[in-house]
């Protein structure tokens, strides 16, 4: 939902589909690009502006990254909480996370 001037939410819209995944957590890169953390399968997806998806990593096994369900950018690497392990995986994606509101 985009933010109106006043800060109200304005009109829904549509960015994507995930068909087949359980989407949990998401993070806005500085360029817009949104990321996504999905529970099951266990993987990251990339969605541009223009809408297209991509798979940015995917743990077929679900060791490394298992059952992702949050996600936050440190510089220019995701951090991912693992619900199914007791780990934080890391991936390097070359861009920083977007600034976020002061705090009041």
């Amino acid at each position: 939902m985009p933010i109106d001037e006043g800060g109200s939410a304005g009109v829904r819209q549509e960015v994507a589909r995930f068909p087949g995944v359980l989407p949990d957590g998401i993070a806005f890169a500085a360029d817009g690009t949104l990321y996504v953390a999905c529970y099951e399968p266990s993987m990251v997806l990339r969605v541009d502006a223009g809408g297209d998806v991509a798979c940015l990593v995917r743990d077929e096994e679900a060791h490394a990254l298992c059952h992702p369900t949050n996600l936050a950018f440190r510089g220019t690497t995701i951090l991912l909480s693992n619900l199914g392990r007791w780990h934080v995986s890391a991936v390097e994606v070359g861009v920083e996370g977007a600034p976020l509101p002061p705090h009041r």
